[in-house]
This record gives C-alpha cells, structure tokens and sequence, in this order.
C-alpha cells in the first residue's frame, strides 16, 4: 500500500514476514524494515503456511481499513516480487480454469518501466498469476546456489467498498524491477513484479471503506527432475506441464471450481485452508477433488487428545506423518472459550474422492 493522506504523510507497507497488526500513526515500528509508517490506515495480515513436504503454499488474508481520506499511488494492495537474481522470460494471468493472457517479457525493460498497465481479471472468481519459466541470472553452480524456482499468486477472494460501493474484480499489472544492474539484475533482461488492486476507477478511499483479499502464494519447481516430495500426481503434472501456467491452472480446478466437501459432526467455516467447528465427538470428512498438502484446521475442540484417520475400504487408517514426533500438527488453545484448534495437513490428489475422519485417540483419565 502506497497512499498519500490529505496531511501529506505517505505509507508503504513494504515487507510483510509474519502475523501482525499495525493501526494507524500509533502503531509499532517494526525493526525489519526501514520503511516509515503512518497515515489514516490500518494493516492486518493473517498468514498460515502449510507444514508438509510437498511445494510450498501459503495462504494470506489482508485486510485494509481507512479512517480518513487517501489516494492510493502507484502501488497496488499486494506486490507479487520475483526475487534479486531471477529472470522473468514469461508472464500469465487468467481466471478459473482459463488463461486471458501469456507473454514473452522482451530485453530492454527501463528500471520501473511499467510492462502491462493495469488489466482486469475477466472471470467471475479465483484470478490467477504466474512467473511460468523464472530461472536465475546466473546459472545454479556451487559458487551461485540460486535454487530454480518459480512462483504463482491464487486470488481466491477479494471484496472492498470504496465509497459504500462494492467490489470484487481484482486488476494485474506488471513492471520491471528498479535494481540497479548489479549482480541482481543483469544486463537488460526482465525482472518483473505483479501487483493487484482494483483499478483506475478505486484509487481514492475515505473513513470506513475497506479492503479484504485472500490470497494463496505457491512455490513451485519448474520441471519434475527437480521436484524434491513424495507427491507422484504433481511430479506427473509437471513432466506433462513443464515451465507452465497449467500449474496454477490444476490448483484452481482441484482446490477451487472442482472441489467438493461435506461434513458430518461439524460446519465449515472457510474453504481452503478448510475451518470446521466441531460439533460432535466424531467428524467426518467427505472429499472430491483436492489435490497436494490440504491444510483443515478444526475448531472448539475440548482436548487435543484426538487423532486423525482416512477411511479406506470401510477400515479406519491413523494418520502419522511425524518426523520428530508429533511434529505434523499444531494445536492452539483459546482462553476466551477454553476450546483448542487442531491443524492437519490431508494428503490429496490420489484417489480423487477420499473419507477421514477425527475422533478422541485415547482415553483421557
């Protein structure tokens, strides 16, 4: 976020690197970054990241609120960066499970030179980013360990209301990087960042407008030989799929427009990451699509004495993907309520319909 207020005093959240909230002039400096803050806004980000071995995701929730009149700049709500060091050959963007648009990124880009001005999402949900073929400056070797990576932004959920107006198409743009030409950014070749807001018609905000946007961040590698988990359905998209914007494409489908929940014992609260409260001493799952590392989180709990199985074949299989113990899930207890959550990640994608249930593990005393 980039707005200047009508006192002059500009902000830039410019790093965001965990759980925070920050409201207003008053709020905390935060030590990680040098940026200044203030103004008539506030910044809340929610972030949860999934604890398997598969590719990485994130899931972000930002929440803008105003309280006095601003003028967004010439930033959007969310940078999408590649980092120092990395080309951008190809760029891609669409929604669902469609692509609106993909191109090759030309040599020659001037430092903050803005690629492709801001561009409206034209499905109806679930718009989609992708760095489709990001490779390092310098080729990966023992004197430049740059891993080969590649990134995708999921847009699942954007809601705002400027002027008592709502809105929920998200708008991309593209600009080169400002690096200076160190060994950041080499020669002429792009290196660019998306960003996403809504707009030309919503840059100005007063008291009481807002801005919510759930956002999913994959980390991907390019090609299969580098694939590094034991996910066999994502290892075959990608020898079918290489250096391709069909990697977002799959995670919108099976996370998204295809996926399918029903539950017994409990009520959904959100989608992905999947929230359910707990209403009875045994909760079942029923699942269609899904696909990598599921995060489902379940809430109201009284101990966390439970334990999570996946039906097969009418027979109850307990899951354990500890490593160091019961490293493979987190619990957290709210006071208010003297209730736990309990977090697990699902392994999805294979079969495409899967049961599990959770239910007490052991007798408590």
């Amino acid at each position: 976020l980039d707005p200047e207020t009508t006192a002059g005093i500009q902000i830039r959240i410019a790093d965001v690197r965990g759980l925070m909230f920050r409201d207003g002039i008053d709020g905390t400096m935060w030590g990680w970054t040098a940026c200044a803050w203030g103004g008539d806004s506030g910044f809340e980000v929610r972030v949860r990241t999934c604890r398997t071995d598969d590719y990485a995701r994130d899931f972000f929730t930002f929440t803008y609120k105003f309280n006095d009149d601003v003028t967004l700049g010439n930033d959007g709500y969310l940078h999408m960066m590649y980092s120092n060091g990395y080309e951008t050959p190809t760029i891609a963007f669409g929604s669902q499970g469609t692509l609106q648009e993909e191109r090759s990124v030309p040599n020659g880009l001037g430092d903050n030179e803005v690629y492709i001005q801001a561009t409206e999402l034209t499905g109806e949900t679930l718009g989609w980013v992708s760095f489709t073929d990001s490779v390092p400056f310098e080729p990966t070797s023992d004197t430049n360990p740059l891993p080969s990576g590649t990134k995708h932004m999921i847009i699942r959920s954007l809601e705002a209301y400027v002027g008592g107006v709502k809105k929920t198409k998200p708008f991309v743009s593209f600009t080169n990087s400002n690096y200076p030409q160190t060994v950041w950014i080499q020669e002429d070749k792009p290196s660019l960042f998306a960003s996403i807001d809504l707009g030309s018609e919503a840059r100005n905000f007063g008291a009481g407008d807002s801005v919510v946007m759930e956002v999913e961040w994959m980390t991907t590698t390019l090609v299969a030989d580098d694939y590094y988990g034991p996910n066999n359905n994502f290892k075959a998209h990608l020898d079918l799929h290489p250096k391709s914007w069909e990697t977002p494409v799959r995670e919108v489908q099976l996370n998204g427009t295809l996926l399918q929940i029903s539950i017994d014992g409990g009520t959904i609260l959100h989608q992905l990451p999947l929230t359910i409260t707990v209403e009875s001493e045994v909760v079942t799952i029923d699942i269609a699509a899904g696909v990598g590392g599921f995060p489902v989180e379940f809430q109201g709990l009284p101990s966390t004495n439970y334990g999570l199985y996946q039906i097969v074949e009418d027979q109850e299989e307990s899951i354990d993907q500890n490593v160091h113990g019961n490293d493979y899930w987190q619990s957290e207890f709210d006071a208010t309520t003297s209730t736990f959550t309990m977090t697990f990640n699902l392994v999805l994608g294979d079969p495409f319909e899967t049961t599990w249930r959770l239910k007490a593990s052991i007798e408590e005393n």
